[in-house]
């Protein structure tokens, strides 16, 4: 019974922690009100601006579940970027690979990519922190692939690959 009302009130936190835009709008408009305000530095107060660049179809095939854990994702990409790097610019792409139109093709793919003009990680790599670890964790839970990588013009670039499953049914608990 103790367990049944931990599950039961965990649950109740979880859906409180999902972000209300999504259900009543979309993850497009998600994130692009996610975006829309320009953020100040920390470190000096400058402005950094976000670009959303979101494919034209195929975000509606997401199963709901999964577009939480892709605005999260974006999120922590984004704060990331500020708080570590020091960016002023952030692009935010998003790509749906798939070979089907009307269906979730099982190879069916979302691909994030979060590239900014910042500071870059040092010789040694990013700063491993309790943000990235967390990411590295989620995407892997979810069956995906994320890398880290500095483009030539300097920055950092955060692509994470996702397979886009079919939504799991939930269990009629009657």
């Amino acid at each position: 019974t103790l367990c049944a009302q931990l599950q039961e009130a965990l649950q109740g936190v979880l859906q409180a922690l999902r972000p209300t835009m999504l259900d009543r709008f979309g993850l497009g408009a998600a994130l692009a009100a996610l975006v829309a305000p320009p953020r100040r530095r920390e470190v000096d107060g400058a402005l950094t601006t976000y670009t959303l660049h979101l494919p034209a179809r195929g975000l509606e095939a997401l199963p709901a579940d999964m577009a939480v854990h892709v605005y999260r994702i974006v999120q922590e990409g984004l704060t990331n970027a500020v708080r570590r790097g020091e960016a002023r610019t952030v692009q935010v792409e998003m790509q749906v690979e798939m070979q089907m139109r009307r269906t979730i093709d099982p190879q069916a793919a979302l691909v994030i990519d979060i590239a900014d003009d910042g500071r870059g990680p040092g010789p040694d790599g990013p700063v491993p922190g309790h943000g990235l670890l967390g990411l590295h964790e989620k995407v892997q839970a979810l069956g995906g692939t994320l890398a880290l990588d500095r483009p030539e013009a300097g920055g950092l670039r955060l692509r994470v690959r996702l397979p886009i499953r079919p939504p799991v049914a939930k269990e009629d608990r009657t």
